[in-house]
């Protein structure tokens, strides 16, 4: 339990692994994630509630990595702007809706393993997802919408790269990708892109080199 005093009260410069709601920050509390610095929220924890990533200012070469959660609901505290951030819960059973709380990575947003699972990132909530730079699917199942949610928009700075897993917008109201970045790449080398019902665009200053489909 770490009290508020002046300034950061918690610096992670290295890796902090959060299981079961052990480190609580009271009220007022500052978490600061430096560059190369990784937090890890693993919990297994048989409750059915969330427990929160803890607020923080996020260096944007940090990472945020979700090892597991307690397969009922997502993690809490998503809704803050993060450096790199990794889903890798590999003993996930099952689908976890984020219901729009996501919406701004600095850095990379890699889907790593959702294990038998899904992330789906919104339901009927509109959704904009600003990733500053790669979007990275090399496993599991990524579900952008699975509800009528009327806007649906992915701004991607950097590439896509996929390796394997899956990505769809299972919902039909379309989710529209928008490449904004200059000298950026498409590879799918693996994996299923349902394309269905995703708009891509690639906005006025930004070019794509097609490396697949």
């Amino acid at each position: 339990s770490i009290v508020d005093g002046p300034g950061v009260d918690l610096q992670v410069n290295g890796t902090l692994e959060y299981q079961d709601d052990i480190v609580q920050l009271l009220n007022g509390d500052q978490m600061a994630v430096g560059s190369g610095a990784l937090y890890q929220h693993n919990l297994n924890y048989p409750g059915n509630y969330p427990i929160t990533i803890p607020t923080a200012t996020w260096d944007p070469n940090s990472t945020c990595e979700i090892l597991s959660t307690n397969n009922f609901v997502p993690a809490a505290g998503l809704n803050q702007m993060f450096g790199n951030f990794k889903w890798n819960a590999t003993g996930q059973t099952t689908t976890l809706n984020l219901a729009g709380a996501l919406q701004n990575v600095l850095g990379n947003f890699t889907i790593t393993s959702t294990g038998s699972g899904t992330v789906q990132l919104t339901n009927s909530t509109n959704l904009v997802l600003n990733v500053g730079n790669d979007l990275i699917i090399q496993n599991g199942t990524l579900d952008f919408g699975s509800g009528g949610a009327s806007t649906k928009i992915l701004n991607l700075g950097g590439n896509y790269n996929q390796t394997g897993g899956i990505f769809t917008n299972s919902n039909t109201n379309p989710l529209t990708v928008n490449f904004k970045g200059l000298g950026k790449s498409f590879t799918q080398s693996g994996g299923t892109l349902t394309s269905t019902n995703i708009s891509w665009n690639i906005n006025t200053g930004a070019s794509l080199s097609l490396q697949n489909n």
